[in-house]
């Protein structure tokens, strides 16, 4: 599969985060603030696996803006609590998953035997598993 460019990609994530935020506090997830960062980390998984690693964790950062400043902190303006903290852990945790789906990719087919691998002369760059 393709991924989507950075430049296309941060845009995308940015008008993701802002519509399922703007949705999170008319759904009234300011009282419920886990279904905000739940919303806003699913959000950021799919930008993050569809796009390059930094428009993912980008992305990530502005849902964390969003969620600080209109779930947690109902102003606009970011707030630094515990509950902030642990949302950037989780959503930091997200936008890195775009990063590890591809190596997780290159794993299964070096394991498989089927990556083709660049050669040098007539050595592997990486051993193949039954070897």
């Amino acid at each position: 599969m393709t991924r989507i460019d950075a430049g296309f990609g941060y845009p995308l994530g940015f008008v993701a985060t802002s519509a399922t935020t703007v949705g999170s506090v008319s759904a009234n997830a300011t009282e419920h603030h886990l279904r905000s960062l739940a919303a806003l980390a699913v959000v950021v998984c799919a930008i993050s696996l569809v796009t390059r690693a930094r428009a993912g964790l980008g992305t990530a950062t502005v849902a964390w803006a969003l969620h600080s400043g209109f779930v947690l902190g109902r102003s606009g303006e970011i707030v630094f609590t515990d509950e902030a903290g642990i949302a950037a852990m989780v959503l930091a945790c997200a936008g890195v998953s775009g990063i590890l789906k591809p190596a997780a990719q290159r794993c299964v087919r070096w394991w498989k035997g089927e990556s083709g691998r660049k050669t040098w002369g007539f050595a592997q760059v990486w051993p193949s598993p039954g070897h």
